[in-house]
């Protein structure tokens, strides 16, 4: 399978370590290469690299700058380069950043051969590419999206909360945690009212729907 069928296709691997840069070389001529150059991030010859002569930069996981830098260069550069990230680890943000710089795939470093020519057909479909590691990073940012919706009780909030939980009156909780009662009086209402709920039971589930309490 050879996604690269253009003999003019000319790719730029840019990674920090010299085996994993060798290594893709070899794999990306095997799929249609017709020119590869492969460089050190923070070398001198990546700064003298010619990105409009350039039809795919791919970007390994060892770099000196964050991978969404080199893609947002190369997208603002006079080059119609696709750009393609191979990932051993992503946190959202970085993620968020390589969305906006306008990377055409994220996806594993661990990728087969013939899973990587895949990847290489789909993004010169015009298709945009986010695999395994790049799918961590979308869950980890809806779950922080959900995260920002839940009610916020103090600690003490959450404490009473823990406490109502285990159908103690209210009198018995304010015992445990040594306060008065109109204290907790006080902690509930502000407790239903954050939940938007009305009594106890709801306030309850509601909580355990939200995972604030487990």
């Amino acid at each position: 399978m050879q996604p690269l069928a253009s003999n003019a296709t000319r790719v730029l691997v840019i990674d920090d370590l010299e085996f994993l840069r060798a290594g893709l070389s070899q794999v990306l001529r095997r799929l249609g290469a017709f020119r590869v150059e492969a460089v050190a991030s923070g070398s001198s010859d990546a700064d003298a690299i010619e990105l409009g002569q350039k039809d795919l930069v791919v970007l390994g996981p060892h770099l000196v700058v964050s991978p969404s830098a080199f893609a947002r260069a190369v997208k603002t550069s006079d080059s119609d380069a696709l750009v393609m990230h191979l990932a051993d680890g992503l946190g959202r943000g970085e993620f968020i950043e390589l969305l906006r710089s306008g990377v055409d795939a994220v996806v594993p470093v661990t990728l087969t051969q013939t899973e990587l020519a895949r990847v290489l057909v789909r993004i010169q479909r015009g298709e945009r590419v986010f695999e395994g590691i790049a799918l961590e990073a979308v869950r980890q940012e809806l779950t922080a999206v959900e995260d920002d919706r839940r009610p916020v009780l103090t600690r003490k909030e959450h404490d009473v909360l823990a406490l109502l939980a285990s159908n103690r009156r209210l009198r018995d909780v304010a015992d445990d945690l040594h306060v008065g009662l109109a204290t907790v009086k006080s902690h509930t209402a502000s407790i239903y009212m954050k939940l938007g709920v009305n009594n106890r039971s709801e306030a309850v589930q509601r909580a355990v729907a939200e995972r604030i309490l487990g």
